[in-house]
């Protein structure tokens, strides 16, 4: 059935046709502008692209503002050695990575208060140096041991040693008297008078004193005569021990304060020397102060090249770029040469035997982790970790929670050592 359009009276009269329409035509819910749909696409478009700016400004701010922090943990490996050999080189001869060793000399004495129970008669030369002046001739005279000086205050004493003294020179017309090196002499009597300082001798054999003469360098000391108090025989055994137990442990003090944080000691690398002619046991009243003096010469070695080379041989083939072992003090060290006790006779290699155990840390070297860092994508973190054998765990955590990427400033990423 077909429906026509209800037209107007002159539409007829002019003979316009009829137009044929449908239900659909005449169904108010039926869309007539079905064909018109670019309002809702444009409206599509630009929630999209508002969408992508908001991520973009997202982006941006989170590479600008971001921050990250990486906590990692170094491996912990336990090692035992026993008796491994390592050579030590004196430093003044080590070259590259070779184990190494320097000398510390410390010395010093301790007192006691003890009583003399004993009175003994006591008597002693003075004794000190003196040095010898030639403004006599450009040519140099040896004066000989035994050699007599004589005092401002008119005591004599005898040179332990011979003595070269150089001639003068002269310069600008200036003459400078040869000077000899310090020669030990000791006075021909006892007692308190012979002990002086600051004064000029007169040689024997030399009748002008004022061309060739003898200055005494420092005091010349330790002349008396009389009486003394001193411990008895008895009790000396006990008084001397006592006496070492308290200055090797004061050597060991001072010596353990006196050692740089990079270097080592170990007991059985340190000679202790106890000066005999230092022990003194008597005094001018019946209390006085027993004393002892001595030397501790340490042969100390580099923390960390101790540390590497136990670690060479404890993890054979390891390739970790630094490593540490917090109780190294608790590895036993031994000599397998004699040490000597004067450190001007050092040698210039000391094989030592290595024993114990222990845990090694490899160092993570995190100003490297770091470069790498910058800049990378979240999803290289493991890869990059996994090429870092110093390395157990590792984690990360970003400010903004959404940045994609380590910030690009090294400044920005904070690594922590757990």
């Amino acid at each position: 059935m077909k429906l026509y359009d209800v037209i107007r009276k002159e539409d007829i009269e002019r003979g316009t046709p009829l137009k044929e329409i449908s239900k659909d035509d005449l169904n108010p819910h039926h869309d007539h502008h079905r064909g018109s749909r670019k309002p809702t696409n444009i409206r599509r478009f630009i929630i999209i692209g508002l969408a992508l700016l908001f991520l973009v400004i997202l982006y941006i701010t989170g590479m600008k503002v971001a921050r990250a922090k990486v906590v990692i943990t170094e491996r912990h490996i336990p090692f035992s050695l026993e008796g491994v050999e390592f050579e030590l080189v004196h430093e003044e001869n080590a070259t590259g990575e070779r184990l190494a060793f320097q000398t510390m000399i410390v010395t010093t004495e301790v007192t006691r208060q003890v009583y003399g129970s004993e009175i003994q008669p006591s008597s002693s030369s003075a004794k000190g140096k003196v040095v010898f002046f030639n403004e006599y001739s450009t040519k140099a005279h040896t004066v000989k041991s035994g050699t007599t000086v004589t005092g401002a205050n008119g005591k004599t004493y005898k040179t332990q040693a011979a003595v070269t003294v150089p001639g003068y020179t002269t310069k600008n017309k200036v003459k400078t008297a040869g000077t000899s090196t310090s020669v030990a002499v000791v006075a021909t009597g006892i007692g308190e008078s012979y002990n002086t300082t600051g004064t000029t001798f007169k040689v024997a054999g030399w009748s002008n004193a004022k061309t060739f003469y003898a200055q005494s360098a420092g005091a010349i000391v330790g002349g008396e005569s009389g009486a003394s108090h001193t411990v008895s025989e008895a009790e000396k055994p006990d008084i001397i021990a006592t006496l070492q137990a308290q200055l090797v442990e004061r050597l060991k003090r001072e010596t353990r304060s006196q050692i740089p944080e990079q270097l080592i000691a170990f007991p059985d690398l340190q000679v202790t020397t106890i000066e005999s002619d230092s022990i003194t046991l008597r005094g001018d009243s019946i209390k006085f102060p027993a004393r002892i003096a001595g030397t501790m010469v340490s042969y100390l070695i580099p923390r960390t090249l101790l540390e590497t080379a136990i670690a060479q041989e404890a993890l054979s083939g390891h390739t970790y770029a630094s490593v540490s072992i917090p109780a190294l003090g608790d590895i036993v060290v031994e000599p397998l040469t004699a040490l000597p006790t004067d450190a001007k006779n050092v040698p210039e290699t000391i094989k030592v035997k290595v024993s114990g155990k222990g845990t090694i840390i490899t160092k993570a070297p995190v100003e490297h982790i770091r470069e790498a860092l910058v800049g990378s994508p979240k999803r290289d973190f493991a890869r990059i970790l996994q090429g870092v054998p110093e390395v157990d765990t590792a984690q990360y955590h970003f400010y903004p929670f959404w940045a994609l990427f380590f910030p690009t400033k090294d400044s920005r990423i904070t690594i922590e050592v757990s």
